[in-house]
């Protein structure tokens, strides 16, 4: 038995705030991703960053935000899920590109994944007819997915969504050159 507060809590009540007190994170991390002086065993810092957005995706817990900074960027991004109270964020920095040049996947693979915020991103050459070319692929039971400063053109498809997918929101964003722009 515990005493709180002048009252006694039960081994029942001991385990339940212990496990809720290990559940949560102390606070969220911001990590960085950058072209110049990076390496995917470093620390994700400003002074140590990841090579990789995707690296960044496989170790972001929700709340986490990664900062990509300028350059082309040739791969897939599978992100995770956040919380409710809890979005992961990926904000790119003025010229942080995802480039598709010879890749037969998506820009970002969004599948049954929600509560994300993707923000600053330039999407270009994800020419591979569908689903590889949906530069952004939003769909199973996505949902609370917002994007905003996004610059997605030349492309098979712009931003697809589809199944179940919902609550998506774009903002501040152009889509153009693609077979279609925006759809679902």
């Amino acid at each position: 038995m515990l005493s709180v507060s002048g009252r006694t809590l039960s081994g029942f009540w001991i385990l339940c705030l212990t496990a809720f007190l290990f559940s949560m994170k102390a606070s969220a991390a911001t990590y960085v991703v950058a072209k110049q002086n990076c390496s995917d065993t470093a620390a994700g810092t400003a002074a140590q960053p990841w090579c990789t957005i995707g690296h960044a995706a496989a170790k972001m817990v929700p709340g986490d935000t990664v900062t990509i900074g300028p350059g082309s960027y040739n791969e897939s991004v599978s992100p995770k899920s956040g919380t409710a109270v809890a979005f992961i964020t990926y904000q790119g920095q003025p010229g942080a590109v995802l480039n598709g040049t010879g890749l037969n996947a998506q820009a970002f693979n969004i599948d049954n994944v929600a509560y994300l915020n993707i923000s600053g991103f330039e999407v270009t050459q994800y020419l591979q007819p569908r689903p590889a070319g949906n530069s952004v692929d939003i769909y199973g039971t996505s949902h609370d997915i917002h994007f905003s400063k996004m610059l997605v053109h030349d492309n098979w498809n712009g931003i697809i969504m589809s199944d179940s997918a919902n609550n998506i929101y774009i903002s501040s964003s152009t889509v153009y050159n693609s077979r279609y722009g925006v759809g679902f």
